[in-house]
């Protein structure tokens, strides 16, 4: 585990057994999701908007 990471994150990387390249990826799959999460509001909002213009 790297020495840097605050010890309430360490708790659930341990409750895994998940070494650091799996712990590093674990919370790059979750970044991306929650991005990918992000960019479908921004679409949905920019979409909303242009059909509250035509009215």
């Amino acid at each position: 585990m790297h020495p840097k990471t605050p010890y309430k994150e360490q708790n659930w990387a341990t409750a895994l057994c998940l070494d650091e390249a799996d712990e590093f990826e674990a919370s790059f799959n979750l970044l991306g999701f929650f991005e990918t999460l992000y960019r479908i509001d921004e679409r949905l909002q920019t979409e909303a908007g242009k059909e509250g213009a035509c009215d």
